[in-house]
């Protein structure tokens, strides 16, 4: 079915046979009343819908604000204000009942991906590509099966959340760009140090291919799965490895 969040009657009519929705639909980007109109008021339409029906709701990692600690769990403080996605996200949040799950996921890849891998694939294709820092900072990535699992089980299992979820395993960015541009057939690109990264984006010298890319390659926060591990009992089901080759050798046309 097709429908469009705002219309209270298409959203009756999706819900009417469900025993429990997934609510995973979100506009990524765009100017803020859009975001807003789609991600906040959409998600309290939706809410409405459903009525006492279970409620699993996909939000973000972007939720968190900045932070310095070497881990950022569930209870970590999330972003101010009232601009941009990240503060979409999370008002999205603040409009659920109290008995929906709510599911933050790292950067979400896989097959039918149409925003992370495009991105990165145009982004390693260019002269322009690099690597941020010393490269040893850790990737917030998780496969699309894994939040699929992360989703059943909360079901399942009828917890409640918030619930991080990544990938297991550790993947720093050198090897993150090294499984890349094995699938390219290209050299690791150069290092940039991280301030002059920073300083880049502040000024918006970049476009939206290596904004995102200098945005995610620089990311150093780590954020913990410990709990949807421990009451999900969640293990991720995809490798990065595997998950990567896959995504990679697919946007370049098959294996090299």
């Amino acid at each position: 079915m097709i429908g469009d969040l705002l219309d209270d009657h298409a959203l009756t009519r999706l819900v009417r046979e469900a025993d429990a929705v997934v609510h995973c639909a979100a506009l990524l980007s765009g100017g803020d009343e859009d975001l807003w109109l789609t991600n906040v008021i959409g998600a309290k339409k939706l809410v409405s819908a459903a009525l006492d029906r279970q409620i699993v709701h996909i939000s973000s990692i972007s939720v968190y604000a900045p932070s310095r600690q070497p881990s950022i769990a569930e209870d970590s403080p999330l972003v101010t204000g009232s601009r941009g996605y990240a503060a979409s996200k999370r008002e999205a949040e603040r409009v659920l009942p109290p008995h929906a799950v709510i599911i933050r996921p790292a950067y979400i890849y896989g097959p039918g991906d149409r925003s992370f891998g495009p991105h990165l694939s145009r982004f390693l294709e260019s002269r322009l590509a690099f690597s941020v820092g010393s490269g040893e900072n850790r990737m917030p990535l998780v496969h699309a099966e894994t939040v699929a699992l992360a989703v059943r089980l909360s079901l399942e299992k009828g917890c409640r959340g918030p619930f991080n979820v990544c990938d297991d395993g550790v993947l720093t960015q050198t090897r993150f760009l090294e499984l890349a541009c094995q699938s390219y057939g290209r050299p690791v690109p150069r290092a940039l140090p991280r301030v002059f990264v920073r300083l880049l984006l502040k000024i918006g010298a970049f476009g939206q291919d290596l904004s995102f890319a200098a945005s995610f390659l620089g990311s150093r926060a780590r954020f913990s799965s410990d709990r949807a591990r421990q009451e999900l009992g969640l293990v991720s089901p995809v490798s990065y490895e595997q998950g990567l080759s896959q995504v990679f050798q697919r946007a370049v046309g098959g294996p090299r």
